[in-house]
């Protein structure tokens, strides 16, 4: 009878995590096979769940050069989504397909090209990032930019952009502040349920009807009365006490005598 009730227990903490897993919320990536080519490097659609998709989209900005400096200081040139051909006969030309270019003592150099480009995902931190710049002569390692894109729904005019530049390295970061770089839902604002969602919607529903139709079944076809009147109630009230048991047998496992014998 005890290892019925451990296994009931177990069955009923299985149901607990399968329910919990249904609930959780799907994860994040970049779909850019549902992007243009062409705009693959300013837009990206985000999948969320199967009915929450949104979108990060710089395409406005297209064509649109801008300048920034660092402390150190250096002068930056970043054409969005579209190469850099203001600087011609160096890295930064249009044959080399820069993307973002760095001025330093008088000359130009790549630090990330257009078409080495993707977005990368950290909790909810966005970063587009370009690869494969201006080799540097030293060292022979290729410079490259990280722009974090940072959701301000109040930076509606012009966009923020800093940089943080350590000297003597060739990995830059950049910060982008804008509402451009906030997820906007596909659907005009309007955020899906979650297949998890809408499996516990439809499971209470189901509880509903099973409680209602079977209180009115049994009062009608034998005449129960209070607690008699809910569906399988002997089987209901013992779910605590299973679930009880499944936990104690979950941790007895572990506290077993040396000589073998499960403790009583």
């Amino acid at each position: 009878m005890v290892s019925r009730r451990r296994e009931s227990g177990m069955w009923m903490l299985a149901l607990c995590v399968l329910a919990s897993w249904c609930g959780r919320s799907d994860a994040v990536e970049c779909l850019l096979s549902a992007v243009p080519a062409a705009k693959q490097m300013c837009k990206c659609q985000i999948s969320g769940g199967e009915n929450d998709k949104k979108v990060i989209d710089l395409t406005s900005l297209s064509g649109q050069t801008f300048t920034f400096k660092s402390k150190h200081p250096y002068t930056y040139k970043w054409r969005m989504c579209e190469p850099l051909t203001a600087q011609p006969t160096t890295s930064c030309d249009a044959a080399h397909k820069a993307a973002i270019c760095q001025l330093d003592v008088g000359n130009w150099r790549s630090t990330g090209r257009q078409d080495h480009a993707n977005f990368t995902f950290a909790g909810s931190d966005v970063t587009l990032s370009f690869y494969e710049g201006e080799q540097d002569a030293q060292t022979g390692a290729l410079r490259s930019t990280d722009v974090q894109l940072v959701c301000d729904p109040k930076k509606t005019a012009e966009p923020l952009i800093t940089v943080d530049d350590v000297a003597g390295s060739l990995a830059y970061k950049v910060h982008f502040t804008s509402a451009l770089a906030c997820p906007k839902s596909i659907s005009g604002g309007h955020r899906g349920l979650s297949t998890g969602s809408v499996m516990v919607i439809i499971f209470f529903c189901l509880m509903v009807v099973y409680i209602i139709g079977g209180a009115v079944y049994l009062r009608v076809a034998r005449g129960a009365e209070g607690v008699e009147m809910f569906p399988n109630y002997s089987f209901w009230s013992m779910i605590p006490e299973l679930i009880k048991d499944g936990v104690v047998f979950l941790f007895s496992l572990c506290r077993k005598d040396q000589s073998g014998y499960e403790t009583i």
